[in-house]
């Protein structure tokens, strides 16, 4: 390997929701690390998910276009998630985290 690009890479849930609680995130973790056997190219250095946004460390050699990347990166995983947590489509409102349990709040219309 000749090349050393490394990058941090930063996105946020829509709206900055507070979406990507425990379940929601260690599902994403495994997505993510799935896409890997596609690219295998690709290598996370460090990974970190907060409840509303994603920092990904990463190397993406330079055949690959980095916007290319994360389009593929965030193409996959959101619509995994959206098949796997299909309420959100219906509560586009409020979640909120309370020990082991997720409470949502249904937006008005």
């Amino acid at each position: 390997m000749v090349y050393r690009t490394q990058y941090h890479i930063v996105w946020v849930t829509r709206y900055r929701r507070k979406i990507l609680v425990k379940g929601v995130r260690n599902y994403l973790k495994i997505k993510l690390k799935e896409i890997r056997k596609y690219y295998p190219e690709w290598e996370y250095i460090e990974m970190g998910i907060n409840s509303d946004h994603v920092h990904l460390h990463m190397i993406i050699p330079p055949k690959y276009a980095v916007s290319k990347a994360m389009e593929t990166i965030k193409k996959n995983t959101s619509r995994s998630l959206r098949e796997k947590f299909r309420f959100w489509t219906r509560y586009a409102g409020m979640i909120k985290e309370y020990g082991e349990r997720v409470i949502l709040f249904p937006r008005w219309e």
